[in-house]
């Protein structure tokens, strides 16, 4: 099974999937990666880290690229991969999932993704500044922000972000994990249950 991981930002998604890759073979395919060629090659699409409306843009090219991505990897390649997914409508993107994988294969979303969503409901902004600030190396993007910037980021995703996603993750099925505490255990633990229900 594919896996598709969501979450609020610094939640252990991308370092969730590198596990995956180490332990299980599973290939990246990484959203913010996608969004960056899209503002370096195709600026004019709109799609890019500092464009308002990117999540909106986005939807119509993600939706049909991760469908087709797990109908090739299945039916030709015998390849699995995990998508690290940011800058992403979720009302937008998993009813259309749901339809294009209807008509492309007959099959729907669950049956196709696991879908994992990485959530922190126990943790404070201040305790994720703290984290950012005692884990960060120059090769974060929040390594650059001055105090200011991130203290207004962290506020922003524990009090707004998290709460969405969360919500979200009960109304489209998500298994959800918190990993407010003891982050590397938690992860290691999905990465188990992968590998016993799926590998």
């Amino acid at each position: 099974m594919n896996i598709l991981i969501w979450g609020p930002a610094r939640a252990g998604k991308t370092t969730l999937a590198k596990k995956l890759h180490d332990e299980l073979g599973y290939s990246i395919v990484c959203s913010d990666s996608i969004v960056t060629a899209f503002e370096k090659s195709l600026p004019q699409v709109g799609i890019g880290h500092s464009y308002p409306n990117t999540a909106k843009s986005y939807a119509p090219f993600i939706t049909h690229y991760l469908c087709t991505l797990a109908h090739n990897s299945k039916m030709l390649y015998g390849d699995k991969f995990a998508a690290v997914l940011t800058h992403f409508a979720i009302d937008e993107v998993f009813p259309k999932m749901e339809k294009v994988l209807q008509e492309m294969c007959e099959t729907k979303l669950h049956d196709e993704f696991v879908l994992i969503g990485l959530t922190y409901n126990h943790k404070s902004w201040e305790d994720l500044r703290s984290d950012i600030k005692r884990y960060d190396t120059e090769k974060c993007w929040t390594y650059q922000l001055s105090d200011d910037e991130l203290d207004s980021f962290c506020r922003e995703s524990v009090e707004r972000h998290n709460k969405y996603f969360a919500e979200k993750f009960e109304e489209y099925g998500f298994m959800s994990y918190d990993v407010s505490h003891e982050r590397d255990k938690v992860l290691d633990k999905i990465v188990s249950y992968i590998k016993n229900k799926f590998v």
